[in-house]
């Protein structure tokens, strides 16, 4: 591989694979080989900008400095370009999802349940419910018209970097997806703190067996060697997701 010179110090690239760390995300291992005084250098630089490795010797004058770059670190002088931007959706969700009803159950999903099933029985059959408290004749009332959901609003939160296509890591796959709390993903992915400090707090109700966190629904990687340049795309969905069948990282 061809010599690569910061400042005036000169050392070789002769290794360099992606890794990925549960705890730290994608990353790239580079290894460089030159003199002492070049690799002491280059690890200085990596520490400036919290990348983290080991300068070492080989034999004799021949040194070695390993870094582990991760997405959102500076590369050899050279800024990864790192972009954020949040935005919402709007969604319908069954009314039984509905916190105000929820806790007119007493957070108990059967009791709803049953509740909705008696109404949705007199509707069919055009019978009136001789119940008239509240919330069961509230519920019948929507119902009737044929409201069935509600509308809710959901934060997304997308991350574009572009980066050097030689640093691009392989695809990977999980065998669950995974839910992050605010406070993992935050220190999973590497979130600056003028991005984290706009992160919402988890809702004070959070559905029985579900919890609030992030899911990853948009993973794009745009590789354009010619220009030696690479563009991933990651969306975020906040949410309250079922425990049961995904992986909760926190």
């Amino acid at each position: 591989m061809p010599a690569i010179s910061v400042g005036n110090n000169s050392f070789r690239l002769i290794s360099q694979e992606p890794e990925f760390d549960p705890q730290s995300g994608h990353m790239t291992r580079l290894i460089y080989e030159g003199s002492e005084k070049s690799c002491r250098s280059l690890m200085a630089e990596a520490e400036a900008n919290k990348c983290s490795g080991r300068a070492y010797q080989v034999a004799g004058p021949v040194w070695r400095a390993e870094l582990r770059i991760a997405h959102g670190s500076i590369t050899n002088g050279e800024d990864l370009q790192e972009q954020w931007t949040f935005s919402k959706e709007f969604l319908q969700v069954d009314m039984r999802n509905h916190p105000s009803l929820i806790d007119a159950a007493d957070d108990n999903p059967d009791q709803l349940n049953t509740w909705i099933k008696t109404i949705d029985d007199h509707i069919k059959n055009g019978t009136t419910p001789s119940d008239t408290s509240s919330p069961f004749i509230d519920i019948y009332r929507l119902r009737s018209f044929g409201v069935k959901a509600f509308e809710v609003e959901r934060l997304i939160l997308r991350r574009r970097l572009t980066y050097a296509a030689e640093q691009t890591p392989s695809a990977t796959l999980e065998p669950l997806p995974s839910i992050y709390t605010t406070a993992a993903l935050i220190r999973d992915f590497n979130i600056p703190s003028g991005v984290a400090n706009r992160l919402p707090a988890d809702p004070a109700h959070t559905p029985l067996g579900f919890v609030w966190g992030w899911k990853r629904r948009v993973d794009e990687t745009d590789i354009q060697p010619r220009i030696n340049k690479t563009t991933e795309q990651t969306d975020w969905v906040f949410a309250a997701w079922p425990a049961l069948i995904y992986t909760v990282v926190s």
